[in-house]
This record gives structure tokens, C-alpha cells and sequence, in this order.
């Protein structure tokens, strides 16, 4: 059975199929694991009024300010709970044409195309591919508060202009503890902090 990574390289050499595992199954054949793996999907800037409260909103600033927070999110769970065997990674599934781009208006599409050139988008196979990959990779069991994309841990890259990797700010668990405090204080509750 082909592996996530193998489904998206035959999406990159342009080798498509309908069906990812030979029996129409997932990629690489989903394995039932004892172990509890959490996979979550993409500027720490904005912590302090998380919902634009004192700042005028930005429908493109909060989509990326609710990517990081997945990725700090993801950070911060691994402190809590590696230590106990569950493990949390965030990931990107890449560029793939879903119904939510029907809510696009024409200057969100200008937009889009000005900070995205340069990148491709994927089927939706090749997306769930990644996904695949978090959930059932051997090089991951035991690791968390890591990002993915492209069925590989991502590198750091902090280029202001960078379409991949993943900024240093999203990693720093300083930031996962802030986003954490937070966000108890939005529900009102207060979690375990020790792991």
C-alpha cells in the first residue's frame, strides 16, 4: 500500500488517482494505535487582543493570527502531555480548492494571488496526505509540538515572504504559555500546566 508521503509525490510527478490505498482506504493503510497522537492544522503579534477588541479587524491578519495559534496550541498540549505518552504536532495541508473559497470576494482573490505566487495548490489526496502522515508516521512516535507540511517536519524559516516552513514565533513555547494563559482565561477555566 502506498504511504502518505508516496501520495503526494505521485501528485508532484502528476501521477493522480481517485482512490489512495489499493482498497480505497487511506494512504498507507490507517493503523489503529494504542498511542494517542493530536494533529492540529497553521503572529504571535495579537496575543494580547486575541479577538481585535482594541484594534481594528483584519479578516487576513486573524485567519493567520488562528494558524499560529494552532501551531502554538500544539506547543503548549506537548508540555502538558508528552510526558504521558499523547503527542501533538500542527500541520498545513497545503493550497487545495474546497467550497470555503466560495466565500472569496474578488479582492480577497487579488490578494490571495499577490502573497501566494509562486504556489501550487494540491488535490485533495495529496492535502489528507499530511494529515495521514502526522497520525501514522514511525519517525513521529514520542514527538509533539512540532509543524508539518508536505509529509516532513517543517524547517524554520522566518523570511518575510517564505510559503513554507514555519516561523520561529509559532514554535516558541514563551508564546504557547501566553496563548495558553489566555485561553483560559477566555473559557474560564485553568488546565494543568506541568507535564
Amino acid at each position: 500500500m502506498p504511504a502518505a508521503k508516496d501520495v503526494l509525490d505521485r501528485e508532484r510527478r502528476g501521477v493522480g488517482r481517485r482512490g489512495v490505498g489499493p482498497n480505497g482506504g487511506a494512504a498507507g493503510g490507517v493503523r489503529s494505535r494504542a498511542r494517542a497522537r493530536a494533529c492540529v492544522c497553521a503572529s504571535a503579534d495579537g496575543l494580547d487582543d486575541i479577538q481585535f477588541e482594541r484594534r481594528p479587524y483584519d479578516k487576513w491578519l486573524a485567519y493567520g493570527q488562528a494558524k499560529t495559534a494552532n501551531v502554538l496550541f500544539a506547543v503548549g498540549l506537548e508540555r502538558r502531555l508528552g510526558a504521558r505518552g499523547v503527542h501533538a504536532n500542527a500541520l498545513h495541508p497545503g493550497g487545495i480548492m474546497t467550497e470555503l473559497a466560495r466565500h472569496l470576494q474578488s479582492e480577497d482573490w487579488q490578494f490571495l494571488q499577490t502573497r501566494t505566487r509562486g504556489m501550487q495548490f494540491k488535490s485533495v489526496e495529496a492535502g489528507a496526505a499530511t494529515s495521514v502522515f502526522a497520525a501514522t508516521a514511525p519517525e513521529l512516535e514520542g514527538r509533539g509540538g512540532l509543524y508539518l507540511e508536505d509529509c516532513h517536519v517543517a524547517a524554520v524559516n522566518d523570511a518575510p515572504d517564505a510559503l513554507d516552513g514555519v516561523k520561529s514565533y509559532a514554535l516558541d513555547p514563551e508564546n504557547a504559555e501566553r496563548l495558553w494563559e489566555v485561553s483560559e482565561k477566555l473559557v474560564g477555566e485553568r488546565f494543568a500546566s506541568s507535564s
